[in-house]
């Protein structure tokens, strides 16, 4: 869609792309996941009887799974870079 060179992609990727963005992603889906055990099972032991309880509280999990996800995105993310500024001071910034 971009017509973006393969070579180019895999070039820039291995330049800009660092270990600690691998352990970023990696250790922010421990916590969506384990966000969304929690919620699930919760909702899932407290609905109501019946195929409609069922239904709405799988419904009201993914929903609350989904914004908790990100309000942990946010949350993490800010914490993340607040470490990775910590450990290299002298790493570009956006602002």
């Amino acid at each position: 869609m971009l017509d973006i060179d393969a070579h180019q992609y895999l070039e820039n990727s291995q330049h800009f792309v660092t270990n600690f963005d691998l352990f970023a992603g990696v250790f922010k889906s421990l916590f969506f996941g384990a966000a969304i055990a929690m919620i699930a099972c919760y909702r899932g032991f407290h609905c109501e009887p019946g195929a409609e309880g069922v239904g709405r509280a799988a419904t009201t999990a993914f929903v609350y799974s989904f914004v908790m996800i990100l309000l942990l995105d946010l949350l993490l993310g800010i914490g993340l870079d607040g470490i990775y500024f910590a450990i290299w001071p002298e790493a570009p910034k956006l602002f």
